[in-house]
């Protein structure tokens, strides 16, 4: 059966990237903390890249495209864990860490919802792949928070 996409699911396969992007506006510190968090941005893809690569589960039957750029070729043709809900909750609870902006969370929150219904239904994922890249994304952003704070105190002592 073929997906009829509609504005939600244009807007979850868009939600990683535009949280990153708010994150960085969110972020008003100075530019060393936008220089860190786009660092472990990128961090947390190739975390990702390497899980699905260690673990190598299939992404879902019959699964289909939002856009035709999509590529799930080498590793990414693995599902487990996914990288939109891993990076959505990793942004979300840095920032939010960073920030305790509560307007941040309650919208980070909503976006990665919408992330994840998308890439359901799109059945690019299963519901335990988007389970995991939840927690995997929320505990790299509690530690890399962590790592942070400890980083900046080497720093300025």
């Amino acid at each position: 059966m073929t997906i009829i996409p509609n504005i939600l699911d244009h807007i979850g396969f868009w939600s990683p990237a535009v949280l990153v992007l708010i994150g960085l506006i969110e972020i008003n510190d100075t530019m060393w903390m936008k220089h860190i968090f786009l660092t472990l941005v990128v961090f947390n893809i190739i975390i990702n890249k390497g899980l699905k690569s260690l673990i190598q589960q299939e992404r879902p039957y019959d699964s289909q495209l939002l856009y035709d750029f999509e590529d799930y070729s080498d590793e990414e043709q693995y599902g487990m864990p996914s990288g939109h809900a891993e990076l959505s909750a990793f942004s979300v609870v840095y920032i939010y860490l960073m920030t305790r902006s509560k307007k941040w969370l309650l919208g980070g929150i909503f976006l990665t919802f919408l992330t994840c219904i998308q890439r359901w239904r799109f059945n690019l994922h299963s519901i335990p792949q988007l389970f995991i890249g939840l927690i995997v994304g929320t505990l790299m952003g509690i530690g890399l928070h962590k790592g942070t704070k400890e980083y900046l105190k080497t720093l300025y002592n």
